[in-house]
């Protein structure tokens, strides 16, 4: 029985990097230097509010550098974050029709007038829907230190995540809209 769980998993990791050699062989870089404007927003089911925000992203050969700001004005003591945000970007098939960006976050929180650090990653999907408009899909997981205050509430009210259960950790997703500017 160990055995066949053995080669199982030996298959399935043999697959996975058939299947990573494939898309990264249809991959390549942007050419150019890009400068793109993003609205999102990030639909937040347990309080029933919406994370709102924007950022500025600067696509280099195959680096990214992205600022943004959001703002969650149904939490207590109010919510505006700063970040910023490097990493990788990817175009799929060589074309500009598929980009994916992955990179780390650095930045911080301003809540009750008093500010906090978050420290994290993000993933961005996006798709080009025509000419120099774009739409997509963005996951990030943070370390967030206005959680150690209990800024949402005791313990016992922690919702933890699907992959990270630590109560310091918060992990996001939203919709965007981009479009390119230059």
């Amino acid at each position: 029985m160990k055995t066949k769980v053995t080669i199982l998993k030996i298959a399935i990791v043999v697959v996975l990097l058939l299947q990573s050699m494939f898309l990264f062989a249809q991959t390549g870089f942007n050419k150019d230097e890009e400068l793109f404007v993003s609205a999102w927003v990030d639909p937040t089911f347990d309080d029933k509010g919406f994370q709102f925000g924007a950022d500025i992203t600067k696509e280099m050969e195959w680096f990214f550098l992205s600022a943004s700001m959001s703002t969650y004005p149904e939490l207590e003591d109010g919510y505006v974050d700063l970040v910023f945000t490097p990493g990788l970007a990817f175009n799929f098939f060589e074309n500009q029709n598929f980009t994916l960006y992955g990179g780390g976050r650095v930045g911080a929180i301003l809540r009750g007038g008093d500010p906090y650090g978050i420290l994290g990653m993000s993933f961005r999907l996006q798709v080009k829907i025509w000419k120099e408009l774009y739409a997509g899909i963005m996951l990030w997981v943070e370390h967030r230190s206005d959680q150690e205050d209990n800024a949402y509430g005791d313990s016992d009210g922690y919702q933890p995540g699907i992959i990270f259960k630590g109560p310091l950790t918060q992990e996001n997703g939203a919709g965007f809209i981009t479009f390119k500017i230059n």
